[in-house]
């Protein structure tokens, strides 16, 4: 009798406290990919796009020749370069609960050019995204408490760029390598002394329907940034400035990229003989605090959103010279990348990036495919109970309490 009154306080008790966790989760993917060109904002289509302008550097000089026709100094042709940005951004869902991300940004200015006299920079933007809709489909409210969620391995930095010849994949400005003579002192001038002249950006964003906003902007349930930039001192040295103590502090691998060291292995500033500066980072999982109570039946979405920004305020310093700045997730200039033929042949992506198709080298900037788990194990727990489901909780403490005095004053006796 006393086993049967203790089982019975503890079903009651179970009864009341198991509310099963039905939650579900649904994904889909956007994008917002755009350039500023000449002042306007060009808003390109999902997957991105370039928007480049042709300048004339330097015009066509004609041969001199004597009077007999003997050509005395060669025929000079007119030089001319590309300046705007391209932008990728395309999101693939393999109809579980991964992504697929292909995203990045990279720019140059240009001028001021014979066609062209006013310089023009570049400006662009790469945003990608994830939408999850988490259903309660069970009768009992249930507590949200935590999702994992993923930031994708990603660089942003600038190099020196040789703009010539045949460019990888038609990309004018992702298809280009280092310049292995050029360094960022060559595109000193008076006028740029304590100025900047490039910026390189990221961030990383998550949003939740049921956080609240403050004027315009919502509140991040959490949020990662980082920036760096480079200009010019009054001295004429290239400073880089940065903002990544906190992507230093979060980011597994975050480090400098094709850092100059010393004897002691230091990194150390860079220099106006360097052609290449920035950072990169591996891919990091982190933990989101989600603490909402989500009622019976109903939806909330939370937003995953990535983007990468540059931009560019300096023209070429000749067609063969110009400054690129670059942001974007995978391995932008050359750690070797991309996602691996095994890990493609075992998921419903067709279209993934052997990491063959990212050089490791700074032949051209690469943006490959980055797979992540944007939201993952989530931690629910049973929510507030109703009214009726207190009464049985008490019933089932209550119950409990006297089956262990029943069975304390039998021992005793």
């Amino acid at each position: 009798m006393r086993t049967l009154v203790y089982a019975t306080a503890l079903g009651a008790l179970l009864m009341a406290t198991s509310a099963q966790a039905a939650v579900t989760l649904d994904f889909q993917g956007n994008t917002s990919p755009w350039v500023l060109y000449q002042g306007q904002k060009v808003v390109l289509p999902d997957g991105g796009g370039s928007v480049a302008n042709k300048v004339q550097l330097t015009p066509f000089v004609p041969a001199v020749k004597d009077s007999k026709g003997k050509v005395i100094t060669p025929a000079v042709p007119a030089t001319s370069t590309y300046y705007g940005a391209t932008t990728i951004a395309d999101v693939q869902i393999d109809g579980s609960d991964s992504a697929s991300f292909t995203s990045g940004v990279a720019g140059r200015g240009a001028g001021p050019a014979v066609t062209n006299p006013t310089p023009w920079g570049a400006n662009a933007s790469s945003t990608s995204g994830i939408i999850a809709t988490l259903t309660n489909t069970g009768a009992k409210p249930v507590q949200l408490n935590s999702i994992q969620s993923t930031i994708i391995q990603a660089g942003m930095g600038f190099m020196v760029q040789n703009p010539t010849g045949p460019a990888f994949d038609n990309d004018v400005f992702t298809g280009y390598g280092l310049n292995d003579t050029g360094a960022f002192g060559d595109f000193y001038k008076p006028a740029l002394a304590g100025k900047t002249i490039a910026q390189a950006s990221f961030s990383f964003n998550v949003y939740g329907d049921a956080y609240g906003v403050v004027g315009d902007e919502a509140i991040p349930l959490y949020t990662l940034s980082g920036m760096v930039s480079l200009g010019f001192d009054n001295a004429g040295n290239i400073v880089e400035t940065s903002d990544v103590a906190d992507a230093e502090s979060v980011l597994n691998g975050f480090a400098p990229i094709y850092p100059t060291t010393d004897y002691y292995g230091n990194v150390l500033p860079i220099t106006n003989a360097d052609r290449i500066a920035g950072y990169e980072w591996d891919e990091t999982d982190i933990n989101i605090a989600l603490n909402q109570l989500l009622g019976a039946g109903l939806s909330t979405n939370l937003y995953y959103v990535a983007t990468a920004a540059v931009d560019v305020a300096i023209p070429c310093v000749s067609a063969t010279e110009c400054l690129v700045a670059w942001s974007g997730f995978g391995d932008p200039v050359g750690r070797g990348g991309g996602v691996s033929a095994d890990f493609a042949s075992r998921t419903n992506f067709s279209s993934f990036a052997d990491p063959s198709d990212c050089p490791e080298d700074t032949s051209r900037i690469c943006f490959s495919p980055q797979t992540i788990r944007p939201f993952s194990n989530l931690s629910v727990g049973g929510g507030v109970p109703e009214p009726a489901v207190w009464v049985s909780m008490i019933m089932g403490f209550g119950l409990a309490g006297a089956a262990l005095r029943r069975r304390r004053v039998l021992a005793h006796a």
